[in-house]
């Protein structure tokens, strides 16, 4: 863009521009507003300016009033002003929120009590910009919450442990309740405010096809109806109020009789709620939510399942019952509810390990992930399961198996499963070389020593993942591994940097045989 006389404009200081800003454009200035596009309008003042269309104001009489204006002063004179916009209009709303820019702050944050006041109104998490003390001023936070419940995050700690504003929040957005504290996040009559108060429609839920991938809509209410009359052995469970335990009419049993919604949401939030209240609550309505695993929606079958997770172990008789059939289940998130409560089992349950041991090759990534992690928890008793997924044909399972054997231990997989981990090291797969080098080197020096001189003869591997790992591995063996030093320090010039770095790090592992080449660095 040309300015000045040569191309036929006036000349425009500095000083001319701040006179311009501080005396036309401040005297027609208006809240910003997204929607009419008030960029626009200021755009073409500007060009009316630089043009000479507008008379420029004596600088020395514009800067006073500039300079002698507080940010609370400008704050009040620029306030939101709905004669140019309808007041119920969004683009009144965004105004309010988006009029005052950080200039008008001091230091980044609101210091005047209405100024927080409506900008809350207009934009909850405004709070995040209030200073320290109208963080814990009641009333606005109040207002704040009432807008976007997430806005309890930014309040005081005192007012996140106010039942008043929690509930506030969380009635505005249930998902607020993961910044109460503990104490309100295991509070019964907490818990049931998170719950919808009247059915509406039912929210998209998750069918499964033949694959176990999810996908569709779950569901409503005249299916789940259908579903209870075609089940009859759950069916009057279902129907018929459970008996009274404990407070009937209290907050806890409100949440349990909420299983037997019609809308799904509902019934996952009441299993989620039961969850939350702990073990005693879950196994006092274990049968009720025995039923929910069950359940037609896999919503509810995967919150049925988190539910029975919580308790130490999940013995419950029902949940026993059902969990072959959940380990099997269409939906993959159930499926993973389903291993993640399997691996607080226990003793005592290795006879269903055979069907956990099966979702090791499951569809679903996330599913083989949580078989893997649950079968670890049983220690020795899962090692001849990856033992024997050393053999399969899946690459994805046999690095499982080599990463679980590793992070299990020698003492606890023994001398048998590390000679099955070796073999890997000679596997025509670099996925596979890779997994049972890092595997021998999470099992430490005494898994690694013996098998010493195969993976040395890994530096050599075209792969640069194998030599890397090979190295890391040998870098366990430290000084044995004199009579190589050479060869190890030659991949200090190695093409891939994570190979350089492994190399470094044998070295540095080896002590004084590795010094000519380390005092070389």
């Amino acid at each position: 863009l040309e300015l000045g006389p040569s191309v036929g404009l006036p000349w425009r200081s500095a000083g001319d521009f701040l006179a311009w800003l501080n005396g036309p454009l401040l005297q027609s200035w208006r809240p910003s507003c997204l929607f009419k596009a008030d960029e626009h309008r200021f755009a073409q003042e500007l060009i009316s300016f630089l043009e000479g269309s507008v008379a420029t104001p004596v600088v020395a009489a514009a800067t006073p009033a500039l300079s002698s204006s507080s940010p609370a002063t400008m704050s009040k004179k620029f306030a939101h002003d709905p004669s140019h916009c309808n007041e119920d209009s969004i683009c009144c709303i965004a105004s309010k929120a988006n009029s005052r820019p950080m200039w008008f702050m001091e230091d980044g944050v609101l210091t005047d009590r209405m100024d927080v006041l409506v900008a809350v109104q207009a934009d909850g998490e405004a709070l995040s910009y209030a200073a320290e003390a109208f963080r814990n001023d009641r009333s606005i936070v109040l207002a704040a919450v009432q807008q976007n419940g997430q806005a309890l995050r930014f309040a005081s700690d005192e007012l996140k442990h106010d039942r008043e504003v929690v509930l506030a929040a969380i009635m505005q957005d249930p998902v607020a309740l993961q910044y109460a504290p503990h104490g309100l996040r295991t509070d019964p009559q907490v818990l049931l405010a998170t719950l919808p108060k009247k059915a509406g429609p039912a929210p998209p839920g998750r069918a499964s096809d033949n694959n176990g991938v999810g996908g569709g809509a779950g569901p409503d209410a005249a299916e789940f109806s259908e579903w209870t009359s075609v089940h009859p052995a759950s069916s009057s469970t279902c129907r018929v109020a459970p008996k009274p335990q404990g407070n009937p009419n209290g907050p806890t049993a409100a949440i349990a009789n909420r299983l037997r919604d019609d809308q799904p949401s509902v019934r996952k939030g009441a299993c989620l709620a039961l969850a939350q209240l702990g073990q005693e609550t879950v196994m006092q309505y274990a049968d009720e939510l025995a039923i929910r695993l069950k359940d037609p929606n896999g919503d509810v079958r995967e919150a049925a399942c988190k539910a029975f997770a919580t308790t130490n172990p999940p013995a419950s008789a029902p949940f026993m019952a059902s969990l072959p059939a959940l380990l099997e289940d269409p939906d993959p998130s159930v499926r993973v509810a389903a291993c993640k409560a399997f691996s607080k089992l226990g003793p005592g349950s290795e006879a269903l390990m055979a069907i956990l041991a099966e979702r090791l090759a499951d569809v679903a990534p996330a599913v083989r992930v949580a078989a893997q992690r649950a079968l670890e928890n049983f220690g020795s008793a899962s090692v001849r399961i990856f033992v024997s997924a050393l053999e399969a044909e899946d690459i994805g399972l046999r690095q499982a198996a080599c990463q679980s054997l590793g992070k299990m231990g020698l003492e606890t997989i023994g001398s048998k499963a590390v000679a099955a981990l070796a073999k890997g090291l000679d596997d025509e797969r670099w996925q596979i070389r890779v997994a049972a080098c890092d595997a021998l080197g999470l099992l430490g020096e005494a898994a690694t020593e013996p098998h010493g001189c195969r993976i040395a003869m890994l530096l050599a591997d075209d792969d640069g993942d194998v030599r890397r790992a090979a190295l890391e591995t040998l870098a366990q063996l430290g000084g044995a591994l004199a009579s190589i030093v050479g060869f190890i320090a030659a991949h200090l010039n190695d093409p891939r940097w994570p190979v350089r770095v492994a190399g470094c790090k044998a070295l540095s592992m080896m002590g004084s045989a590795a010094e000519p080449y380390t005092n070389a660095l």
